[in-house]
């Protein structure tokens, strides 16, 4: 999906970090499938995690790894950030899907919103602290739509899919999360008004 978007904004396809053979000329991608939240969160609530889940605290290091491997001094890393677009996202998506996918009630799914947002709020604030100037922040996607969904809940009420035959209620939650998203970044900009923080939707 990051590549698709690139193409789409005209930006270069970006290699990813683990790949230390890749070119990182045009810039480094540093997302994998993980989640915003670190494993406790998920196992106090019974929800099972692959072992491999690096959580966004995790990429946010090899970002920082990333920066100080890269960079000669860290005023050359302030400058080379002030130069960049950080994509930051979607993010979220994978913390909602282990809930989903282990059929946890969506109400109690909507009650880690909250954290999942203050999650990205805070890496958006670590990026900015290594010297980022133009931050994008993309909402979630609407999972009522994606396949994977569509196949794991069908419903037998007509009603419960809308007039692009996606289901209603995942793309209600999809649009919950992103309103709140979109809800707590006046206050980053307020923190950091020399800063350009976009919302992606």
């Amino acid at each position: 999906m990051i590549d698709y978007i690139a193409t789409a904004l005209g930006l270069p396809h970006l290699n990813p970090y683990l790949d230390r053979t890749a070119s990182v000329q045009q810039g480094v991608n540093f997302a994998v499938a993980g989640s915003t939240l670190d494993t406790s969160f998920f196992t106090s609530r019974n929800i099972t995690v692959t072992r491999l889940n690096r959580p966004l605290s995790v990429q946010l290091q090899w970002f920082r790894d990333h920066l100080i491997r890269t960079c000669r001094t860290p005023g050359a890393c302030t400058q080379r950030l002030r130069r960049s677009l950080v994509f930051l996202g979607e993010v979220g998506g994978n913390d909602y899907n282990n809930a989903f996918f282990q059929h946890k009630p969506v109400e109690e799914i909507r009650s880690y919103v909250p954290q999942v947002v203050s999650g990205i709020t805070n890496a958006v604030r670590q990026v900015i602290h290594v010297g980022a100037v133009r931050v994008v922040v993309p909402g979630n996607f609407p999972i009522g739509c994606i396949p994977i969904y569509l196949t794991s809940f069908p419903s037998n009420d007509p009603s419960a899919y809308d007039d692009t035959n996606c289901l209603r209620s995942l793309n209600e939650f999809a649009v919950y999360h992103n309103d709140y998203l979109r809800g707590a970044l006046p206050q980053l900009r307020r923190e950091y008004p020399r800063v350009v923080i976009l919302y992606g939707d």
